[in-house]
């Protein structure tokens, strides 16, 4: 069982006065259903949880909204008695085998608001999508769980050591990282590479001493249960576009994908997706490109994306000439540091101060730039 973030906003969920049905978004085997168990449990709260691919047979009273005969059934299911006035989190899994489940919350809302419902499905926009259901808008709370991040790697796999050392390097002290331990750090970010963020391979990581063919059996497992999820819940036509889909993005890892391309598949995926920005000047003004412009507080940070320690930043240097920026950041394999730099393009020149961050920082940018 692993400590996740989820697990500490579920429980602030739960103790705001006025919550609202919890929606909780996210791909199949990520840990969902495991969050909100141990979320009930740290509250130390009573969970009814009903798994509705099991449980179809409530579908009519969902579509019906009558409640009450709903709260009763899941007593009897569950064996536990649940009422308008109970403490604990009724809690509805695997919704996308009754998509009416989700359009009851804003019932559950404007009825039972004392009530905690979580609401937890995969592949829960397609069905909605599919079975043209209103949705409850303003009426529900939204939650999306992506695999483990690198940090919650660290400390699932118990490196501890590593985790303590990015917590405590600011932009002050970036530079007194010795060669060692940054070399420790990014063998760590190779290894969450080959690993990934999905709890049982992580849990299998752990258990065979990150044994690569045994991490690859499971991943190849998991990626033939998407492809199983599609034609289940998506319908025949609609599973081959996204089996189709699913294989060319499998195919196309460690490719270059088009800033056009990137944004599209951001945009239309589930989950906290901020939009993706880059920049280009008019084809005029001659050839140059921006991977990323990071927002954060009120800074546009330009982000060039480099695969290893070397690289010219052309680019860049066009970027804070023509938009008279102050500071940037480069992400490669090197060490972290601070340059004092002057971007020269033409008969203008800028000076600039340039962020060095390595890989395994990308999750600290925010408390990093904060900081300086």
């Amino acid at each position: 069982m692993f400590n996740r973030r989820a697990i500490e906003e579920i429980k602030a969920w739960y103790n705001r006065r006025k919550r609202k049905p919890l929606v909780i978004r996210g791909a199949r085997q990520v840990g969902k259903t495991t969050a909100v168990r141990l979320a009930a449990s740290q509250l130390l709260v009573d969970i009814i949880e009903i798994n509705l691919e099991r449980h179809q047979e409530l579908e009519p009273l969902f579509k019906s909204y009558k409640l009450d005969d709903l709260l009763f059934n899941v007593s009897l299911i569950s064996g536990k008695t649940l009422t308008r006035q109970s403490k604990g989190i009724l809690f509805l899994d695997e919704a996308q085998a009754t998509p009416a489940a989700y359009s009851c919350l804003r019932y559950f809302w404007e009825e039972m608001p004392e009530l905690a419902v979580v609401l937890t499905g995969s592949l829960l926009d397609q069905v909605l999508h599919n079975d043209k259901l209103s949705t409850p808008v303003g009426r529900i709370e939204h939650l999306f769980m992506a695999p483990l991040t690198f940090d919650e790697f660290l400390a699932a796999t118990g490196a501890s050591k590593a985790l303590n050392t990015i917590e405590m390097l600011t932009l002050d002290n970036i530079h007194l990282l010795p060669d060692s331990v940054h070399n420790e750090l990014l063998a760590q970010v190779r290894r969450y590479t080959l690993t990934g963020g999905m709890p049982s391979c992580v849990q299998t990581a752990i258990d065979t001493n990150f044994n690569h063919a045994e991490i690859v059996k499971y991943q190849t497992e998991l990626l033939q249960a998407y492809k199983d999820d599609f034609s289940k819940y998506a319908g025949s036509q609609t599973a081959l576009k996204l089996n189709a889909f699913f294989n060319g993005i499998i195919s196309q890892i460690g490719l270059q994908f088009s800033h056009k391309q990137a944004n599209e598949i951001a945009l239309n995926s589930s989950g906290n997706n901020r939009q993706l920005y880059y920049w280009q000047p008019p084809k005029s003004e001659g050839q140059a490109e921006i991977d990323f412009l990071y927002e954060s507080g009120n800074m546009v940070y330009p982000v060039e994306l480099k695969s290893s320690a070397g690289g010219t930043i052309k680019s860049l240097h066009s970027y804070m000439v023509k938009k008279q920026a102050d500071q940037a950041i480069r992400i490669s394999s090197a060490k972290p540091s601070l340059q004092e730099l002057v971007a020269k393009v033409n008969n203008t020149a800028k000076p600039f101060r340039l962020i060095n961050l390595p890989f395994y920082l990308v999750n600290q940018i925010d408390r990093m730039v904060g900081d300086g």
